[in-house]
Protein backbone atom coordinates (compact mmCIF):
# COMPACT_ATOMS: atom_id res chain seq x y z
CA UNK A 1 0.00 0.00 0.00
CA UNK A 2 2.87 2.37 0.72
CA UNK A 3 4.29 1.88 -2.78
CA UNK A 4 0.90 2.61 -4.32
CA UNK A 5 0.50 5.70 -2.17
CA UNK A 6 3.95 6.83 -3.30
CA UNK A 7 3.03 6.34 -6.95
CA UNK A 8 -0.24 8.23 -6.44
CA UNK A 9 1.67 11.06 -4.77
CA UNK A 10 4.22 11.13 -7.61
CA UNK A 11 1.39 11.32 -10.13
CA UNK A 12 -0.60 14.05 -8.33
CA UNK A 13 0.38 15.25 -4.87
CA UNK A 14 -2.88 17.18 -4.55
CA UNK A 15 -5.20 14.23 -5.22
CA UNK A 16 -7.20 12.94 -2.29
CA UNK A 17 -7.28 9.15 -2.25
CA UNK A 18 -8.68 6.57 0.12
CA UNK A 19 -6.00 4.95 2.24
CA UNK A 20 -7.65 1.69 3.25
CA UNK A 21 -8.61 0.18 -0.10
CA UNK A 22 -5.75 -1.18 -2.19
CA UNK A 23 -7.91 -1.29 -5.30
CA UNK A 24 -8.78 2.41 -5.03
CA UNK A 25 -5.08 3.23 -4.96
CA UNK A 26 -4.71 1.77 -8.46
CA UNK A 27 -7.31 4.08 -10.01
CA UNK A 28 -6.13 6.46 -12.70
CA UNK A 29 -2.92 4.76 -13.80
CA UNK A 30 -2.40 4.00 -17.51
CA UNK A 31 -1.38 0.38 -16.83
CA UNK A 32 -4.34 -0.09 -14.54
CA UNK A 33 -5.17 -3.50 -15.98
CA UNK A 34 -2.24 -5.36 -14.41
CA UNK A 35 -2.00 -3.16 -11.36
CA UNK A 36 -5.70 -3.38 -10.57
CA UNK A 37 -5.66 -7.15 -11.03
CA UNK A 38 -2.73 -7.58 -8.64
CA UNK A 39 -4.34 -5.28 -6.07
CA UNK A 40 -7.69 -7.07 -6.27
CA UNK A 41 -6.04 -10.45 -5.87
CA UNK A 42 -4.00 -9.19 -2.92
CA UNK A 43 -7.03 -7.73 -1.19
CA UNK A 44 -9.00 -10.90 -1.93
CA UNK A 45 -6.51 -13.03 -0.01
CA UNK A 46 -7.78 -11.63 3.28
CA UNK A 47 -11.38 -10.84 2.28
CA UNK A 48 -11.07 -7.51 4.11
CA UNK A 49 -9.01 -4.40 3.49
CA UNK A 50 -8.63 -3.96 7.25
CA UNK A 51 -6.79 -7.26 7.46
CA UNK A 52 -4.15 -5.89 5.09
CA UNK A 53 -3.57 -3.03 7.50
CA UNK A 54 -4.19 -4.87 10.75
CA UNK A 55 -3.36 -8.60 10.58
CA UNK A 56 -4.98 -9.16 13.98
CA UNK A 57 -8.37 -8.00 12.65
CA UNK A 58 -9.88 -11.46 12.25
CA UNK A 59 -13.49 -12.31 12.98
CA UNK A 60 -12.69 -15.72 14.40
CA UNK A 61 -11.02 -16.59 17.65
CA UNK A 62 -8.02 -17.92 15.73
CA UNK A 63 -4.71 -16.14 15.73
CA UNK A 64 -3.36 -14.95 12.33
CA UNK A 65 -0.90 -17.87 12.29
CA UNK A 66 -3.85 -20.28 12.20
CA UNK A 67 -5.74 -18.33 9.52
CA UNK A 68 -3.02 -17.25 7.11
CA UNK A 69 -1.40 -20.16 5.28
CA UNK A 70 2.10 -20.42 3.86
CA UNK A 71 0.62 -20.45 0.34
CA UNK A 72 -1.25 -17.22 1.07
CA UNK A 73 1.99 -15.64 2.27
CA UNK A 74 3.85 -16.74 -0.87
CA UNK A 75 1.09 -15.40 -3.13
CA UNK A 76 1.01 -12.11 -1.20
CA UNK A 77 4.78 -11.78 -1.49
CA UNK A 78 4.66 -12.30 -5.25
CA UNK A 79 1.79 -9.83 -5.69
CA UNK A 80 3.47 -7.23 -3.48
CA UNK A 81 6.73 -7.65 -5.38
CA UNK A 82 4.92 -7.06 -8.69
CA UNK A 83 3.13 -3.99 -7.32
CA UNK A 84 6.30 -2.50 -5.82
CA UNK A 85 8.26 -3.10 -9.05
CA UNK A 86 5.51 -1.46 -11.09
CA UNK A 87 5.43 1.54 -8.73
CA UNK A 88 9.21 1.92 -8.82
CA UNK A 89 9.16 1.92 -12.63
CA UNK A 90 6.32 4.44 -12.66
CA UNK A 91 8.07 6.80 -10.24
CA UNK A 92 11.37 6.53 -12.14
CA UNK A 93 9.78 7.50 -15.49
Amino acid sequence: MKALRGAQYARDANRNFQLDDVRNLTDGFDDNQHLSSWASELQGLNKSSNRLLYPTDHSSMNIPHDVITEDMCQTARELCSSIVSWCQAFINK
